[in-house]
């Protein structure tokens, strides 16, 4: 949303609508280790963001609600006894999401902010496996910054929280004798981010980045560290990186790293760090390829460490016309089970995991600078993801899922006054 444009509320406030349509095709929407059946989908979404500009009290809020419909090609009779047991057109649904973001003192040596986000999906985290259902998810996360004097130093402290909250059991599914409890995965995580930042040349910038994460669940308890120190700056006009290396801390206290059996869990520390190289092109082209990792709450097993490769490209034409194109891929490698954490889910009674996930998607977006039309953006999307237990049952060692997405997506633009 723009200065200009939308639905003038009051002198500096204005509303701009928008409207998105996507078409998409997943092969396993039920999240199943077998039995897999895919399906195609249908999402309409609107809603509205509400801005007001100010050096002062900056605010944006968002409000958008969609509805998934699966088309029911998924149906299937796996077993023979002609009553269709795989089903994906009792997956449709209406979701919907808000956000309300505050900056305040934009322009000055001290300045806070706010972001509060609560969204309703039915896609379960990477991390989640064997279950498709409803939940919610809100953040809140606050930030102070503080650039004294010439502002070649800055200081910011980040605290943040988040509840991951799933549905449980629906009648039909407690009926057939299901067995699985998602609202095993509920968790509950809050933390402190603290990043210190020196341009120690004019180009140059020293960082000190740390963060600490307690995610608290049914099944576990962690508080990992992550402390790294680096450098971000141009080596030649068009050429910058940035460098940075570090630890992480499986558990920052003891007792707040415990496994299911109450028991501490295993040491997963490990170094951490991020290289990354980006070239621009007269101001209007932007690439970056680079290598990220750090270790992360997870639910059931404590700790993941995310080994990510990604690659970022920019780029703005003649006549409102912008391009771009995301590719990544990440390797996730799990803290161990204990017990039978996992069987709340899923079947498997392996104790080693390790995930594979490739996400590639691209838009192009054209602004045509028209009084009622903000931009139209055409967006695929395609994620892959392999979750692989090493000591699994042989009945089900693994599940696998990938899902395309072609999403129009029209902005509105016009002026109007209530």
């Amino acid at each position: 949303a723009e200065r200009g444009g939308g639905i003038r509320l009051t002198d500096e406030a204005r509303l701009h609508p928008f409207v998105q349509t996507a078409l998409a095709y997943d092969n396993n929407p039920n999240l199943l280790p077998t039995n897999t059946v895919g399906d195609a989908l249908f999402i309409i979404e609107g809603g509205g963001e509400i801005y007001v500009p100010s050096d002062v009290l900056e605010m944006r809020a968002r409000l958008a609600l969609n509805y998934n419909y699966y088309l029911g090609l998924g149906n299937a009779d796996t077993d023979g006894d002609g009553v269709d047991d795989v089903a994906t057109d009792g997956l449709s649904a209406a979701k919907g999401g808000a956000e309300l973001q505050l900056l305040g003192n934009k322009k000055r040596r001290l300045r806070w902010g706010l972001a509060l986000r609560s969204n309703r999906v039915d896609d379960p985290t990477p991390l989640i496996v064997g279950s498709r259902t409803g939940r919610l998810y809100s953040t809140l996360n606050l930030l102070l910054e503080w650039r004294p004097g010439g502002q070649a130093m800055g200081f910011k402290i980040q605290p943040n929280g988040s509840y991951d909250a799933y549905d449980g059991l629906n009648a039909e599914e407690a009926a057939k004798g299901a067995t699985y409890d998602p609202t095993a995965a509920n968790s509950t995580r809050y933390g402190l981010r603290a990043d210190y930042d020196w341009r120690i040349f004019p180009r140059t910038q020293l960082v000190l980045n740390n963060s600490w994460m307690v995610s608290r669940s049914q099944d576990t308890t962690s508080n990992p560290l992550n402390s790294e120190i680096g450098f971000m700056g141009q080596i030649t006009p068009q050429v910058s990186a940035i460098v940075a290396g570090g630890y992480a801390l499986s558990g920052l206290v003891d007792s707040l790293n415990l496994s299911g059996d109450g028991q501490a869990a295993a040491d997963t520390s490990t170094f951490i760090g991020q290289f990354e190289v980006r070239y621009d092109e007269k101001r209007s082209t932007t690439t970056r390829v680079g290598f990220r990792r750090a270790l992360l709450p997870a639910a059931y097993h404590g700790t993941m460490q995310n080994n990510q490769f990604y690659f970022r490209y920019y780029s703005r034409f003649g006549r409102g016309l912008r391009a771009l194109f995301n590719a990544q891929y990440d390797l996730r490698i799990f803290g161990a089970l204990t017990g039978d954490k996992l069987q709340t889910l899923i079947n498997v009674g392996g104790d080693d995991r390790i995930d594979h996930q490739v996400s590639v998607n691209g838009s192009l977006l054209y602004q045509p600078k028209r009084n009622w039309l903000a931009g139209v953006s055409v967006r695929p999307d395609y994620v892959a993801t392999n979750s692989s237990f090493n000591k699994g049952t042989p009945e089900e060692p693994e599940y696998a899922a990938e899902s395309g997405y072609l999403r129009l997506m029209l902005m509105f633009m016009f002026e109007a006054k209530l």
